[in-house]
C-alpha cells in the first residue's frame, strides 16, 4: 500500500440527520403517519418524502423497526404463559401453549431459514406436453436453364 493510499481519507457515508431521526422515532415507537410527525418537529412534508428517498433514511428506518419489535416481543412469552395458566377460556390457554411449544421449535430450528443462492426446475421432457417444433423447408434447387456458363 501507499502512503497515498494510506493517507486517503475514509470514504463518504452519509447520515441521517437528527431531525429525521426524530421523525422516524415518532414515526415507530408512537405510530405517527410520516406526514404528521414531520410537521410537527417543522420539517416540510416535501423534505421528508425526499428523506425518505435516500438509502441510508431507509436502511435507518428498517433498523429501528426491527428494534422497536423485539422491545415490544421480549414480553410475549410471559404473557402467553399467563394465558396459559388461566382457566377462563381454555382455548386461549391451548393456542398459547402450541404458541409457546412453536416458539422453542423455532429456537434451534436454522433448516427453515433461506440461504444465498438458486434453485434449478428440471423438468422431464417425456412428461411435460411440448408444442411440436416447426420445421421450415427452403427450396434451395438450382433451374438450369437459367444459369451461364
Amino acid at each position: 500500500m501507499s502512503l497515498v493510499e494510506q493517507n486517503k481519507p475514509p470514504a463518504y457515508v452519509p447520515q441521517v440527520t437528527k431531525l429525521v431521526k426524530a421523525v422516524i422515532e415518532l414515526m415507530v415507537e408512537q405510530g405517527t403517519p410520516w406526514n404528521e410527525a414531520a410537521n410537527s418537529l417543522g420539517i416540510s412534508a416535501r423534505t421528508m418524502r425526499k428523506a425518505l428517498d435516500k438509502p441510508h433514511v431507509i436502511k435507518y428506518l428498517r433498523e429501528r423497526k426491527y428494534v422497536f419489535r423485539e422491545a415490544i416481543s421480549a414480553a410475549n412469552p410471559v404473557r402467553l404463559a399467563r394465558i396459559a395458566d388461566q382457566t377462563d377460556n381454555h382455548a386461549a390457554a391451548v393456542n398459547a401453549i402450541r404458541t409457546l411449544e412453536r416458539m422453542n421449535d423455532d429456537a434451534g430450528d436454522t433448516t427453515s431459514r433461506p440461504s444465498p443462492g438458486f434453485a434449478l426446475v428440471i423438468v422431464n421432457a417425456a412428461n411435460s406436453q411440448l408444442a411440436e417444433p416447426i420445421v421450415k423447408t427452403i427450396d434451395c434447387s438450382v433451374n438450369s436453364d437459367k444459369v451461364s456458363d
